[in-house]
């Protein structure tokens, strides 16, 4: 018998390690875990023949993928509201074969026809249609009314306005930055310094960067570069040679064959169901000799924490990626609100904003001032150790200071525009760009191939 739906409950967080289950007696068990934030965990279920197994009221949230940050926030909700179900709907599992293209399309009827979800979680979708077409809500209110309680940071949350409305909200977000010595910070402001920087370096002093493959490489330029791209009616065609013709002399700089590379499938494997750390992955194995620069994705407290330690072991700095015009950030598990759910379906919305909602998430950077200050305020010295043949690194991180904090704050609160997180472009930029990095294409072939692509999309 289905005594409870895991969905329901904490077991669901994909996040937690659990220990033991007990059985008191017939009717009450407790189950022991360590939850996501590392803490020591104790819960109590009881059994009720008298009530439903499932709650009667339903609320719809719709994925294009799943992710730890989402399942979290479900969680938290179904704890605050335990008489509503949450019907969670995820686009491509990875297990059907299903495309982006497909999913997104099957999702465009169902919201044009007033079938779809009651929450969307717009990552990886074309949110501007859904906002021309009159299919999200305006949540302008909750936002103002959380920045008003507790703070959030609002050059975020401003990036989405649209006419004086808001029609999206990132729960979490993360950007791109680049660790090093300071003449590679000075060179870091956009990507044809970079390139001209990476083509002047000495091979012969030591590898120049971690032999990532073609789609992980692409992906750490294309977070942080993207936002130039974006067009009304397509793509900026000079701006992505430009991505592109950087990515080929990052891939071709140290020479590696396709056999020596880290796959792209142990890249995204390297942390089960959450986001890489491509910053920290990179920065440490510069440590070991691996690489004279580092680049990528900065994804949470625990990844700046660690950024820190390696900076004070380099004696290097760390500083945006690709600042000059844009200073871009990645909005992750964003929300929306359907307009046919706008009146009694906002709870999601206010809590996943709030530092209640919050503190149950431990990817990303939290949108609510108040619970980032409670993570930095939560980390704790540690040791890494790593190692490449004889050479071995340990890295005393420690507890985020708070003059860091307030660095750390600045570094957020100067980000201003959103990445191009539509995830079929991303898939076409992607799949294009690894044809050209591996030799199989010219720049040109690539180039038009992207473009054609992508304003064929954008016309769909």
């Amino acid at each position: 018998e289905q005594l409870m739906d895991g969905s329901l409950a904490s077991v669901s967080d994909k996040s937690m390690t659990f220990h033991a289950l007990m059985k008191i007696d017939d009717e009450n068990f407790l189950l022991f875990a360590v939850d996501a934030q590392g803490k020591e965990r104790c819960f109590q279920y009881s059994y009720d023949a008298t009530i439903s197994a499932v709650p009667e009221n339903q609320l719809n949230v719709y994925a294009l993928e799943d992710s730890n940050v989402l399942q979290q926030l479900i969680t938290a909700y179904q704890k605050k509201y335990p008489d509503v179900m949450v019907k969670k709907t995820i686009g491509m599992s990875g297990k059907d074969g299903v495309t982006a293209e497909d999913a997104i399309k099957t999702l465009n009827t169902e919201v044009l026809a007033g079938n779809g979800p009651d929450v969307i979680i717009l990552d990886g979708l074309p949110t501007d249609s859904y906002i021309e077409k009159g299919a999200l809500a305006d949540i302008s209110s909750y936002v103002k009314a959380a920045d008003e309680k507790e703070g959030l940071f609002t050059n975020i949350t401003d990036a989405f306005a649209t006419d004086g409305a808001l029609y999206q909200v990132p729960t979490r977000f993360y950007c791109s930055v680049v660790e090093g010595n300071s003449d590679l910070i000075a060179n870091s402001s956009d990507l044809k310094a970079l390139e001209q920087y990476v083509k002047q370096l000495d091979s012969a002093k030591g590898k120049v960067c971690t032999p990532w493959g073609a789609e992980m490489l692409l992906y750490s330029l294309y977070c942080a570069d993207s936002a130039s791209w974006k067009k009304t009616t397509g793509i900026n065609s000079e701006r992505l040679q430009q991505y592109l013709s950087t990515a080929k002399t990052l891939y071709d700089a140290d020479g590696y064959s396709e056999k020596e590379r880290v796959t792209d499938e142990e890249a995204r494997n390297t942390i089960d169901g959450q986001l890489i750390s491509l910053v920290s992955e990179n920065s440490m194995s510069s440590l070991i000799g691996m690489g004279q620069i580092s680049f990528g994705s900065l994804t949470d407290v625990g990844s700046i924490q660690q950024l820190y330690a390696v900076e004070k072991e380099k004696k290097g700095a760390f500083a945006l990626l690709d600042a000059s015009e844009y200073r871009a950030f990645v909005p992750y598990v964003s929300l929306g609100l359907a307009k046919s759910g706008a009146e009694n379906k906002n709870a999601l919305i206010k809590l996943a904003m709030s530092a209640e909602g919050q503190k149950q998430m431990n990817e990303g950077f939290s949108i609510n001032r108040t619970a980032l200050e409670k993570e930095c305020e939560g980390t704790s010295s540690y040791y890494v150790e790593t190692s490449y043949g004889e050479k071995f690194i340990t890295l005393d991180v420690k507890k985020i200071t708070k003059k860091q904090r307030q660095e750390l704050v600045q570094l957020l609160e100067s980000l201003d525009t959103p990445s191009w997180t539509d995830r079929v472009v991303e898939d076409l930029v992607l799949s294009e760009g690894k044809l050209y990095l591996q030799g199989k294409q010219s720049l040109e072939e690539t180039v038009s191939a992207i473009t054609k692509k992508v304003q064929l999309y954008v016309a769909e």
